[in-house]
């Protein structure tokens, strides 16, 4: 506890005139700027939140004169709230505490030794932005940030028509086993509409919009705890996180005709159902090499071959529980259930009921996502898993109806360039349930801060994990280079003995592959 209030009031036990002092209050100092800044943070849910409009005092819209007050309502209350979160005070406490200073350089101190994408830092967006920016890069503490949003009903399977929509933001200077943890997340702010805000989300993420302006062009003065210095800190959003419909509202991009991949862009021949009107995106055979025998084939595709080359690149859980057996339907999945169906229950769910070339080359696209969704990734195998993709949607053209072939469908082609940019993929108050979340959260942030200067007690941040991925420090060479330690064994412990084969095959493996023994092999 001592060092969080050193990192808040500015080391004041390393001053001994402060120490067992008082004085009357007449002849104190003034308040320090870091006592207010601590103050600020305990503070901070009961500030006005969006500070600097002009136009906060309206009673209401000066375009459409829409009454800003709710007219069922005889006090004044708002018709529509959104609660924001300043994010500058957000940012600079990650600096403010020695907890958290040193990680936040750590993409630029820390060295990829093994050529693997382990983290955006590794991507290619990330050495493309240092490029254009070298102002921005020079400064490792600079921060960049990744937004994601999407929308959800706080109420569940009860039938009200209600959706909330939180906006998080990511700080990607941290390490991969920090960066995508949930006590790293930024909310940012909580949209709450009766409706998916659609396209006028704009509107609320204007103090978002603002904020960040401010701190692209002219930063803002951060201490630095872990070096005892004020530098100006600088911050910019890398990227959105959505599903596909998310994009065309976080973006204007029109995701519903048939020109609706933003990659292929206008370089495209959608097909579009006489009778459904619905729109199919197929002839993925362009993105074979020139001489695969799929483009030169008629009978099996749409009659003609294939002459055209790949579109040009742009620059810039509880499964059970959701079943509805009556229905035929699966209902509720969060993203992780959708992953364990997609790489782990389809594959042999399916292998008794359909044709064997139909269940191989379902396995085929189980097995692209499964490798896909690794938390490391080979540079030299992506280009091997794009090989791999394009034939299977080769093969699902075989098999398919154009009906199947959706825009979601076609998308899976340019996985694996995203990948190569951005690295691998990491209430009771029912009437206002987004007023609930908020003070949850800020309570939540509140214990957050102050548990990582716990050391004597278990809190989240010294727990042991399930999986512990991050490197052990002092690592010799020639254990890593076979026997990495990372993780520990989870159950419990079993023995058996090996055949002669198995100890034949198993010594070769270490000799073959041993960093300490290849100059006696050489």
């Amino acid at each position: 506890m001592e060092a969080m209030v050193n990192d808040a009031f500015g080391n004041y036990r390393e001053q001994e005139t402060n120490i067992d002092e008082s004085r009357p209050l007449e002849e104190q100092e003034e308040e320090s700027k870091d006592s207010s800044d601590f103050h600020e943070f305990i503070n901070d849910g009961n500030q006005t939140l969006y500070e600097g409009n002009d136009e906060k005092e309206l009673n209401a819209c000066k375009h459409c004169g829409t009454s800003r007050w709710n007219p069922e309502k005889k006090k004044k209350q708002p018709l529509k709230v959104l609660r924001y979160f300043p994010l500058k005070p957000r940012l600079q406490r990650l600096f403010m505490s020695r907890k958290t200073a040193n990680h936040m350089r750590w993409h630029a101190s820390e060295i990829n030794k093994d050529g693997l994408i382990w983290h955006p830092r590794d991507g290619e967006a990330w050495k493309e932005f240092d490029l254009r920016h070298p102002e921005f890069a020079s400064d490792p503490r600079n921060v960049r940030l990744g937004l994601a949003t999407d929308g959800f009903n706080p109420f569940g399977a009860m039938s009200l028509s209600y959706s909330i929509w939180p906006v998080f933001l990511t700080p990607y200077n941290f390490p991969p086993w920090m960066c995508m943890k949930h006590t790293t997340f930024i909310l940012s702010m909580i949209i709450p509409r009766k409706e998916a805000p659609g396209n006028k989300i704009d509107v609320y993420l204007e103090p978002l919009i603002k904020e960040l302006s401010e701190l692209w062009s002219d930063g803002v003065d951060t201490f630095d705890a872990s070096i005892n210095e004020t530098f100006r800190m600088r911050a910019t959003l890398m990227w959105t996180i959505s599903d596909f419909p998310g994009l065309g509202n976080l973006s204007g991009w029109n995701t519903y005709t048939g020109l609706a991949c933003p990659t292929c862009n206008f370089d495209t021949e959608p097909c579009r159902l006489y009778h459904g009107s619905k729109w199919c995106f197929m002839g993925h055979r362009r993105f074979l090499s020139r001489n695969h025998k799929f483009r030169f084939n008629r009978v099996r595709f749409d009659g003609s071959v294939e002459e055209r080359n790949p579109p040009s690149k742009k620059s810039g859980s509880d499964i059970l529980r959701c079943v509805n057996e009556a229905q035929q339907k699966i209902f509720g999945l969060k993203s992780h259930d959708c992953h364990i169906i997609m790489e782990e229950l389809l594959p042999f769910s399916r292998r008794k009921l359909l044709p064997n070339n139909v269940t191989a080359v379902l396995v085929e696209l189980c097995s692209f996502f499964k490798v896909l969704s690794n938390k490391s990734l080979d540079m030299s195998e992506l280009q091997i898993l794009q090989d791999r993709i394009v034939i299977t949607l080769c093969h699902m053209e075989m098999k398919f109806p154009p009906s199947f072939f959706t825009i979601m469908v076609h998308l899976t082609v340019h996985l694996i360039e995203e990948a190569k940019l951005g690295g691998p993929s990491f209430g009771r108050n029912k009437a206002r349930p987004e007023g609930s979340i908020a003070e949850g959260y800020l309570a939540e942030e509140s214990l957050t801060f102050c548990s990582r200067y716990l050391d004597d007690i278990e809190t989240r941040f010294n727990r042991p994990r399930r999986v512990c991925d991050d490197p052990k420090e002092n690592e010799s060479s020639s254990a890593s280079s076979i026997f990495p330690h990372l993780g520990k064994p989870v159950g419990a412990s079993s023995t058996f003995t090996l055949t002669p084969m198995e100890k034949l095959q198993a010594h070769r493996y270490v000799l073959l592959n041993c960093e300490v023994v290849a100059p006696f092999i050489e």
